[in-house]
């Protein structure tokens, strides 16, 4: 009788545990199931595609290994009951009951999981795609930069070497009149009157010098008449 109370108090002992243990599982894969939840909404709502699907896959994944541990627990549990025994076997027959729901529900996950995964490569193929042409655009955008910096630059010089000359010009300018203002001083007509001057004094002196000329040859011809005359009057002396 004393071995039959004993035997009857360890597998009291045995269900409660169970029962505990089961619970446990219960509990941490809810756990599990709302953390990989809260992390997929995160994501989405960032606007984070890939990574909402992976923290879904690898939350699924989680809870995967969770389930497999509680139907092995619930079948550790099972071998250690004797079926010919009413109670045991009608604890039996609840764990096997929720074996077979824990193994529906462990199928269930990995089809999600299989279908995540499915999803998950397609959407890393988009992302590479995406990353290649994204790639491409700043190395254009960079080669872009740089020509257009490149013509900032000669755009740049060719303002310096605009200015040198526009500088140059009003130096120039300023020079000129200056020189124009210290003409000015000299004359109070200007410049021009002086140049109108000179331009007069050179007709003067072209008309006197025609006028030495003719007065020259006209003086000539009356000399070589009288030259004969004064001979013959020296002739006429001796």
């Amino acid at each position: 009788m004393k071995v039959q109370n004993e035997m009857t108090i360890k597998i009291t002992v045995d269900t409660v545990q169970a029962a505990e243990s089961v619970s446990a599982f219960r509990n941490g894969i809810t756990v599990l199931t709302n953390s990989w939840k809260a992390n997929e909404m995160a994501y989405r709502t960032a606007g984070d595609s890939l990574n909402a699907l992976k923290s879904r896959y690898e939350g699924i994944g989680n809870v995967i290994e969770l389930q497999k541990q509680k139907i092995d627990e619930l079948k550790n549990r099972q071998e250690g009951l004797d079926r010919t025994n009413k109670d045991q076997a009608n604890t039996w027959l609840k764990l096997e009951k929720d074996i077979q729901n824990a193994t529906r529900q462990l199928a269930s996950y990995e089809a999600q999981q299989k279908g995540l995964e499915d999803s998950l490569k397609n959407l890393n193929k988009q992302y590479e795609k995406q990353k290649k042409e994204l790639d491409e655009l700043v190395d254009k955008t960079n080669e872009t930069t740089e020509k257009t910096i490149k013509a900032s630059e000669a755009y740049k010089k060719q303002q310096i070497r605009l200015n040198e000359t526009a500088t140059a010009i009003a130096k120039a300018k300023s020079e000129t009149k200056k020189l124009q203002d210290e003409m000015d001083k000299l004359n109070p007509r200007g410049i021009q009157r002086i140049v109108s001057f000179n331009n007069k004094l050179s007709e003067k002196i072209k008309s006197s010098r025609k006028k030495l000329i003719d007065y020259t040859v006209k003086f000539s011809t009356v000399l070589s008449g009288v030259t004969p005359i004064i001979n013959r009057y020296r002739s006429c002396c001796s």
